[in-house]
């Protein structure tokens, strides 16, 4: 386990020792002073009050609130075609922006475009709490971020500058021009306090085989990116590490992060996974049935929709993220905060899903079922049509090397039970035949292909032999 306990500090303790009902008191005043505002400023926002004939004077409880339409990327992406290129969202004069930031996608196509001014980012930059509080970054800390940098993930680097201006930190970026191997090398070299980015597993797969030893190599090493798909993972990477593992949540449409593991993790045990605390000050969530549209209950997964609170400059009221989450009370985690807040290791997306025999299959669930199990260390998955035309889905796994050869077999059909019986479809498994580590990306785990636009194929042509990249 990581060296010592984590002690509960507070960057920001008049809202952080909040009462739940003191902070959903605040919540509501600065609900309420954000639909006054986009009312009167916003034109792409009046009209969706005036679509279901409500003024701001016209909603007094959350009920009243929820009538107010849901927004879409769709919509989004509509309005900035309507009014280029800020959308009539924008809500300020231009002169008045500070900086403007673009989601990720390819060649411009489906990119939001997101605006702050000097204002928003003087009282929105959320980054501060998150370092402080999950990531324990301090005054005087060397903090890498080993993140690529793109017009998508742009947004992110510039706000967390200010914020480690703020906290007294200094910051290496190891993003750029740099593999793996060099990633961990520089860590060492630097002895970093913490890591930022990407998940751990590969950075610890490189130490191993350079022959960097972090308890030695890395004293000073306190927190490390978990494993967002594989918590379980994370206490693995922590006895290795000797750090704590940390996990955040934020999205575009709030300009980087709102929500992250607190002092007690990403593990509060073998079995039970921490909580990503939702700065709920800063952000309204709800959390909501995608048929219905209807609030879940704590415990239950939904579409996590989101209303800004302190952006003055292209806010969003009622933005569907397409991310399934599972929402959990603010009592799930000991640390006494008053934040609700989602599952660690359950956030997916919508549009993950892939339809096959008729099923629908979720990647990430998949993930959970191979990844949590002992003695696996990767998969791809391929999806295609057979040589009788049959859809199926091979399973290269890639075991640990500690696991011997004799298990190997048994465990292939105890996984291909497991998936049969939470997934509910069947799979071929196959032990990998050279290392996958190289099939799965360093920023975004892609382990997922799809080939069925190809025809018919014979397994023996998908299998994984390390002959590509």
């Amino acid at each position: 386990m990581p060296r010592a306990k984590r002690e509960v500090s507070y960057y920001h303790p008049a809202i952080e020792t909040l009462s739940r009902e003191e902070l959903k008191n605040l919540q509501w005043r600065r609900l309420k002073a954000m639909l006054e505002w986009v009312y009167y400023h916003n034109d792409f926002y009046r009209r969706k009050f005036d679509s279901v004939r409500m003024k701001p004077d016209d909603i007094n409880t959350y009920d009243d609130f929820r009538k107010l339409p849901i927004i879409t990327k769709e919509d989004l992406l509509k309005d900035q075609e309507d009014a280029p290129p800020y959308g009539a969202r924008l809500g300020v004069d231009k002169k008045k922006l500070h900086r403007v930031y673009l989601t990720s996608g390819t060649s411009g196509k489906g990119q939001e475009t997101w605006t702050v001014t000097r204002e928003d980012r003087e009282v929105g930059n959320l980054f501060i709490r998150m370092f402080y509080m999950g990531l324990d970054v301090r005054r005087g800390d060397l903090v890498a971020d080993i993140f690529p940098i793109s017009t998508g993930t742009l947004a992110s680097p510039d706000l967390q500058v200010t914020a480690l201006d703020l906290i007294g930190a200094n910051l290496m970026w190891l993003g750029i021009n740099y593999g793996t191997e060099e990633k961990v090398r520089m860590l060492a070299r630097f002895n970093a306090n913490v890591v930022m980015g990407t998940q751990s597993r590969r950075l610890m797969q490189a130490a191993q085989d350079i022959g960097i030893e972090p308890r030695k190599d890395m004293p000073g090493l306190k927190t490390i990116p978990g494993d967002f798909l594989n918590p379980a993972s994370n206490l693995e990477m922590e006895e290795f590490f000797d750090a704590w593992a940390f996990d955040f949540y934020g999205t575009s449409a709030t300009r980087g992060a709102v929500g992250v593991t607190c002092e007690y993790g990403t593990a509060l045990g073998e079995k039970r996974f921490g909580m990503i605390h939702l700065f709920e000050d800063a952000c309204f969530y709800e959390v909501l049935d995608r048929e219905t549209k209807e609030p879940v209950n704590f415990g239950e997964e939904g579409e996590l929709v989101e209303t800004t609170l302190l952006f003055g400059s292209s806010p969003c009221i009622r933005f569907a993220t397409n991310d399934k989450v599972v929402l959990m009370p603010p009592t799930y985690c000991r640390c006494g905060r008053p934040f609700a807040g989602m599952l660690v290791g359950a956030t997916s997306r919508y549009d993950d899903m892939i339809k096959v025999k008729g099923f629908n299959v979720w990647p990430a669930a998949v993930d959970q079922i191979v990844l949590n199990r002992q003695g696996m260390a990767e998969y791809v998955a391929t999806v295609f049509y057979d040589q009788s035309g049959r859809e199926d889905i091979l399973l290269q796994v890639q075991f640990d090397e500690e696991v011997p050869g004799d298990k190997r077999k048994e465990m292939l059909g105890i996984l291909g039970l497991e998936i049969r019986e939470k997934v509910g479809i069947n799979v071929r498994l196959v032990e990998a035949q050279a290392d996958l580590r190289s099939r799965v990306s360093d920023f975004k785990a892609k382990r997922w292909v799809d080939e069925r636009k190809k025809g018919s194929l014979a397994v023996e042509d998908i299998i994984w032999r390390g002959a590509v990249s």
